[in-house]
């Protein structure tokens, strides 16, 4: 499978299951037990601060992204085969029966679209340190320290495809971006003068 592409003809949802903290989860992996790992060819820009709701201190935080048409494509067809497989069998998938509708509706895409705003932004988890920490590449392809301002840089993302998570009523895919390649917003050659 290329990294370009999510190959969703290689997807399988495993059992759910509770995390300690008692989060719901729907894992996903390859039919032959691998990470689903997906690395888009496009670099595309952070359009503001990887961040977690109330917590300016928090280690694991959203980071998000301006996708490219090619990601968007791809996040959509990975939609598809959510609701798609959820709608098949949603009582071994989340404990709970629903018709197609209501997997519909209650499904959360990580692409978000913002219409009066005249933008889209894909949403990913990143962790700032510790083991799972986001490891970030310089073009050199060798390994560098998170930018001081993600804010305009570019980022070319590699991307885990986890599972779903599930919350309440709604769902959706989770997808954690576990290393990137950065180029840091502006040009520090160019003359301010």
């Amino acid at each position: 499978m290329s990294l370009c592409t999510i190959g969703q003809n290689n997807l399988a949802f495993s059992a759910l299951f509770t995390t300690a903290k008692g989060a719901k989860q729907l894992p996903a992996l390859s039919k032959d037990g691998h990470a689903i790992i997906w690395q888009p060819e496009d670099f595309v820009e952070a359009p503001f601060e990887p961040s977690a709701f109330n917590d300016p201190d928090a280690n694991r935080v959203t980071i998000c992204v301006s996708p490219s048409k090619s990601m968007c494509e791809n996040i959509t067809i990975l939609d598809e085969w959510c609701i798609d497989n959820l709608t098949n069998d949603t009582t071994c998938l989340v404990g709970i029966q629903l018709s197609p509708t209501q997997v519909r509706e209650r499904y959360v895409s990580c692409l978000k679209t913002s219409e009066d705003k005249g933008y889209a932004t894909l949403r990913m988890k990143m962790n700032r340190s510790g083991k799972y920490a986001l490891q970030c590449y310089n073009s050199d392809n060798e390994r560098r320290v998170h930018p001081d301002t993600w804010k305009g840089a570019k980022v070319q993302p590699r991307i885990a495809f986890k599972g779903l998570w599930i919350m309440g009523e709604d769902f959706g895919a989770m997808m954690e971006c576990t290393h990137a390649m950065v180029q840091e917003g502006g040009d520090e050659s160019e003359c301010l003068f």
